[in-house]
């Protein structure tokens, strides 16, 4: 349990592993973050009982204790602290589509590769327990109020324009940039982006920005961008409405001066059931635009799901066609 010396906030974190010691230096940037901690340990009955008693805002678990899967105690965990919002992270050293998938369906939030970074994870924390909004795409017409007729047109317009480019321009990065460059000017951002994501390297590469083409193919690391692996891992819309507040902005703000960004809406690129990528719609201020074209960006964004993925598949072909092929003296010799 939290030492009584602990700093007590308002916010409560429980870690459940087999060993405190791994976490020491996580536990002394959370200590300093003057962030309430509690331990369980994987050998511990009714860990589910004991962490309702607790009601930690944030539980920290491994997905492997004891040499047994914790998706079931993940399960539980979610049911029963469904009513405090209670957000959960996995750590694994073995990162794979199956198991992210696995931990999301059991009810995970985020997934954290180790060896821990403590002050990443303590970003991560931040991040899941600051002021966010989630749009279920299946739910949109329940969520988001019908648009002004004004707004209407405008957004029926774009969903035009964007399947028509997308349809007949052949260059696939042309045809992209084009598209964001529309959406930029509906929703008055000074930056829309296209983001390739694949969680299981943690790795993300930049499609096509509406106004920077030098960015283009720019990798980018997924850890430091929660906000593109969350619609990675769960394909819904989220809406950050202070970016300020978000904690992982703070190593970026240098090149992002000139960028005046209050708000973020990222919406899922899916192709055939599958999330390639994000696009990701800066705002300059919380406004109407935010509800008035929230299924407006989102079809465009379902319009640039086959794009995103035939320039994936041509980039592969590509790297195939370049890579070297079996040398003569490699080749195996004939049985004839």
């Amino acid at each position: 349990m939290a030492n009584a010396d602990t700093p007590q906030t308002a916010w409560r974190v429980l870690i459940v592993d087999a060993s405190r010691n791994r976490f020491t230096k996580l536990l002394q940037s959370l200590e300093e973050a003057k962030i309430s901690v509690d331990y369980l340990s994987a050998s511990e009955d009714d860990i589910t009982g004991k962490a309702a008693v607790l009601k930690p805002d944030i539980v920290i678990i491994n997905l492997f204790l004891n040499g047994k899967s914790t998706l079931p105690i993940i399960t539980q965990l979610k049911q029963t602290l469904k009513d405090r919002g209670t957000k959960i992270i996995v750590i694994t050293a073995h990162n794979s589509t199956n198991n992210i998938r696995e931990s999301v369906r059991a009810g995970a939030d985020d997934f954290v590769l180790e060896p821990i970074d403590p002050q990443l994870m303590l970003q991560r924390i931040r991040y899941q327990l600051q002021d966010r909004e989630f749009y279920n795409p299946e739910e949109l017409n329940k969520r988001a109020p019908a648009p002004e007729p004004s707004g209407l047109q405008e957004g029926f317009q774009l969903v035009y324009n964007s399947l028509r480019v997308l349809s007949e321009v052949t260059d696939h990065h042309e045809a992209l940039t084009t598209v964001l460059a529309q959406v930029a000017e509906l929703a008055a951002s000074n930056r829309v982006n296209l983001i390739e994501g694949d969680l299981e390297t943690s790795q993300g590469l930049v499609a096509a920005t509406s106004d920077d083409p030098l960015l283009k193919d720019l990798k980018i690391d997924l850890e430091k961008y929660p906000e593109v692996r969350e619609v990675l891992l769960n394909s819904n819309i989220v809406y950050i409405k202070d970016i300020s507040q978000n904690p992982l902005t703070k190593g970026i703000q240098e090149q992002v001066k000139s960028i005046k960004i209050t708000s973020l809406l990222v919406f899922p690129i899916r192709h055939r059931n599958q999330t390639l990528g994000s696009l990701n719609v800066r705002l300059p201020g919380e406004s109407t635009t935010t509800d008035r074209y929230l299924k407006t960006f989102y079809m465009v964004a379902l319009a640039l799901g086959p794009k995103l993925a035939a320039r994936k598949l041509l980039r592969r072909h590509t790297a195939a066609a370049k890579a070297p092929g079996p040398s003569v003296a490699s080749t195996p010799a004939s049985s004839e």
